[in-house]
């Protein structure tokens, strides 16, 4: 409460946030999120490509589920859940994969975060830890892919298991979209 002749001094309240979350924190005997965070093994890995096409040829090939059979040697068929919104959050997509002997499993993703165009955000269902963001952005003719995965993970043994298989899928999925838009550029 301010009295009489009393000034309000505007100041930098930047670290005002900060600074109350940790006194709520502490009053409560909650962890600080961010140290969880660096307690808790995670894996986070990412790989780009650079591509000779334009932004939006390369969202409607990697956007749309039944693409996948072209950018992924293991998917035999893609495709939206029914029932489930179309390239918005809470689409469901299913990729059927067929195994080295020959049987066929499935796997689902749910849309969580889109920005048409731009970035797609995606988790495994049934309910998961780790999420696969793709983002696009470029010119009228070039084209910059990002594709990142993170994720809890059981310990850092694991994060150390995972890391080369996962980077090696990545890098084979920029590649190969890479391949076919530069591929119909060329026809």
């Amino acid at each position: 409460m301010l009295r009489r002749g009393e000034e309000i001094i505007l100041a930098d309240v930047s670290g005002v946030e900060q600074w109350a979350g940790e006194r709520w924190r502490r009053r409560f005997d909650l962890p600080d999120p961010e140290a969880e965070r660096q307690r808790t093994p995670r894996l986070d890995v990412a790989q780009a490509v650079e591509i000779s096409g334009p932004p939006g040829v390369v969202w409607e090939l990697i956007g749309a589920p039944e693409n996948r059979p072209r950018l992924d040697s293991r998917c035999v068929q893609g495709f939206t859940v029914k029932g489930t919104p179309r390239g918005a959050v809470g689409e469901r997509q299913c990729f059927i994969h067929q195994g080295r002997d020959g049987t066929l499993s499935s796997h689902f993703i749910e849309v969580v975060e889109v920005v048409p165009g731009q970035r797609l955000v995606t988790t495994p269902v049934p309910g998961s830890r780790s999420r696969r963001t793709t983002m696009v952005a470029g010119s009228a003719t070039r084209s910059i892919l990002v594709v990142s995965v993170t994720g809890e993970a059981q310990s850092w043994e694991s994060v150390g298991r995972m890391t080369p298989a996962v980077v090696a899928q990545l890098r084979a999925y920029v590649d190969r979209v890479k391949v076919v838009i530069e591929e119909l550029g060329r026809s």
